[in-house]
This record gives C-alpha cells, sequence and structure tokens, in this order.
C-alpha cells in the first residue's frame, strides 16, 4: 500500500507531504460512496497543509499549541487533528484505510526522523541532546498506539 522507502534517504516535510498526498489519492479506488469521498478529499486537505510550510512555520506552530493560536499555526493544528483522524466519530471502510496509510507513515518517521533534510529540525527531533525527544518519541508512539487501536475496533 504505502512506500516509505524514501525516507531511509534524507528526505525534507514537502517531500514527506508529497509522497503522503499520492498514497491518499491512492485510496480513491476503495470509495463506494460519497460520504467516503468527502472524508478523503478532508484527509486530503489536512495534507496539503502542511506542504509550504517553513522551518519557522513548524516552529510558531509548536511553540502556540494547545493555547490556540492564529493564521498558519492554527491552520496547522486543526489539520492536524483531522489528519491524525481525530474527527471521525464512526469510522467507514475508507477511514481505517486511511488509517492503515498514517500507521505506516507514523512508524517509518518514527524510524527514519533523523533523515530529514533540514539539519535544525533533524537536530531537534532525533538529537540525543534534544530538549524535546523525549516528548517527540512519546508522542509520535501515542499515535502508532492510538492508531492501531482504532483499526483493531
Amino acid at each position: 500500500m504505502a512506500s516509505t522507502d524514501f525516507m531511509m534517504k534524507k528526505f525534507s516535510i514537502p517531500t514527506l507531504v508529497d509522497h503522503y498526498l499520492k498514497d491518499i489519492e491512492a485510496l480513491k479506488p476503495l470509495v463506494k460512496s460519497p460520504q467516503e469521498e468527502s472524508h478523503l478529499q478532508g484527509f486530503a486537505q489536512a495534507a496539503g497543509t502542511f506542504k509550504k510550510v517553513t522551518i519557522m512555520d513548524i516552529i510558531r506552530f509548536a511553540m502556540s499549541y494547545g493555547r490556540g493560536g492564529e493564521g498558519k499555526s492554527e491552520q496547522m493544528r486543526q489539520s492536524l487533528n483531522i489528519l491524525l483522524g481525530n474527527r471521525v466519530n464512526q469510522l467507514l471502510p475508507i477511514d481505517v484505510a486511511y488509517l492503515k496509510l498514517l500507521l505506516a507513515y507514523t512508524q517509518s518517521f518514527k524510524f527514519s526522523k533523523q533523515n530529514l533534510e533540514p539539519w535544525m529540525l533533524r537536530f531537534v527531533l532525533s538529537s540525543r541532546f534534544s530538549p524535546v525527544l523525549g516528548f517527540v518519541d512519546a508522542q509520535l508512539h501515542k499515535v502508532i498506539a492510538d492508531t492501531q487501536m482504532r483499526i483493531r475496533t
């Protein structure tokens, strides 16, 4: 289903988003109803929000997360909730297929984050000297566990 091999080499956030959007598009043949089509479009739109983010956008987003932001940070926060499947109350078959895609990408990212292209982002997310490394790893573990649980139900 998802090809995450590109993460084995240096990759950037835009490259990650491009591959993710292509894999979301590949789910279209599984759509069987207008409601499923709407869900899939919502996931694609949410992923598209992260296509042209800069390091400064990511930093602003991280600094304002949970406090309500404005502009790009708020848009990224809302999109992240959609990407994680948090806005879906009743899972449709397309939602389960999407969650499997999310799981594959999250697991690959967890083990490949040291290959991120911008060195500053790579340092913050994967260096043992980073003050947020424990938090990032805990959040990735939480996303993986929550996604696995949602797929099983």
